[in-house]
């Protein structure tokens, strides 16, 4: 099965920290990535391939379109068939952490900044 790495944050650079660690960690030759949540339900309602699996890094605190909006689109229109999505943020807030662990489309939550490290972490 065909591995599709999908980025969603407003933070440029870190998009292109994240993008490197992917190709570094041979995970994916490439990653595509969206500013915001608006722009990434857009391209699933358009390219959904519940053939392909799919590991979307998408932060909770965006412009536009914040993370828990957009998985509540994703929800509604039926789009989680072989996602995982693994939460960026830099929040202590614990009812966010709490949120995010009851909701099993969520695979895990990752503190910034991501290092190597960490990420192979996720491989394992």
């Amino acid at each position: 099965m065909k591995l599709e790495v999908i980025i969603i944050d407003d933070d440029k650079i870190l998009r292109k920290v994240l993008k490197r660690i992917v190709q570094i960690c041979n995970l994916a030759k490439e990653a595509l990535e969206f500013e915001n949540g608006e722009e990434a339900l857009a391209y699933f309602n358009r390219e959904n391939d519940d053939s392909k699996k799919t590991m979307i890094f998408l932060d909770i605190n965006m412009p536009i379109m914040n993370g828990w909006e957009f998985l509540q689109g994703m929800k509604k229109q039926n789009l989680l068939q072989n996602k995982e999505i693994y939460l960026l943020t830099s929040s202590i807030d614990k009812l966010e952490h709490s949120r995010a662990e009851k909701d099993p489309s969520i695979k895990d939550i990752l503190i910034k900044p991501l290092t190597i490290e960490k990420f192979k972490q996720l491989m394992v």
